[in-house]
């Protein structure tokens, strides 16, 4: 392993760390492929950056004019907040805050959790997730803007361990727009507040929903949706001609 208190900079050397971590402690990077990266201090990137994993324990920026990409699994213990561009290959588990300003996709899975309701996602660009969303144990997503979930989108309580932490899905303004193309389920002791904007099913194949309160809801799917228990839309329904089950 490679361990760095000050700045790092390779000056666009290639470096083979055959598997090694690579540990930053670091105030700015400026090289553009790591090993395993593991930001344990506050670090702004000065431009784009390859890593093979991500662990954010510390405070690491993206810029506005930055592009990061891992090509394998991120994990956000600390705070990650992205005014540019970053592409996750693999799975991203949130176990602090994950703030994205601009432009995420992720290809594997994410997770939201932890026991305090500081765990969270704000979304204010658009995020896309091509897997599933899971929100656990205190986890919390706001979504601000433009949430895409290819997968699956579900909210469950305790974890069999602690009682009483709940998960959180919150959208509140008028433009937002949340898209599922998997199931959603919400444990109907946590929280769903969907006071305004969107939430649009678009899969290809039928949906199932289980306790959904939202604003406007529209389903493309042309396999139509299938609900497990109630649903409430305080704002215009929308079905496009598609069909609903509610056996």
């Amino acid at each position: 392993s490679i361990t760095v208190t000050g700045d790092l900079n390779f000056n666009h050397n290639s470096i083979d760390f055959n598997g090694f971590e690579t540990y930053i402690n670091a105030t700015e990077l400026h090289d553009e492929v790591y090993g395993i990266l593991c930001v344990n201090e506050s670090v702004q990137l000065t431009h784009s950056v390859e890593c093979d994993g991500l662990y954010v324990f510390g405070n690491l920026i993206i810029p506005e004019d930055c592009t990061l990409l891992v090509h394998g699994d991120a994990s956000v213990g600390g705070t990650l907040t992205n005014n540019g561009k970053i592409a996750v290959d693999g799975n991203i588990t949130v176990s602090g805050i994950l703030t994205n300003n601009n432009d995420i996709t992720i290809t594997g899975n994410v997770t939201v959790s932890g026991y305090n309701s500081s765990r969270r996602i704000e979304n204010n660009g658009v995020l896309m997730v091509l897997g599933n969303v899971a929100v656990k144990s205190d986890g919390k997503i706001t979504n601000n803007n433009k949430l895409i979930v290819c997968g699956d989108l579900t909210g469950t309580d305790s974890d069999g361990t602690y009682s009483y932490h709940y998960s959180y899905l919150y959208q509140s303004n008028e433009n937002a727009e949340l898209s599922i193309g998997g199931n959603f389920s919400w444990c109907s002791q946590s929280y769903c507040y969907i006071t305004a904007g969107k939430v649009v099913f678009n899969g290809t194949e039928q949906q199932t929903v289980e306790n959904l309160n939202c604003y406007d809801l529209e389903v493309t799917n042309p396999k139509g949706l299938k609900y497990l228990s109630s649903i409430t839309v305080t704002g215009d329904l929308n079905f496009n001609h598609n069909s609903i089950d509610f056996n």
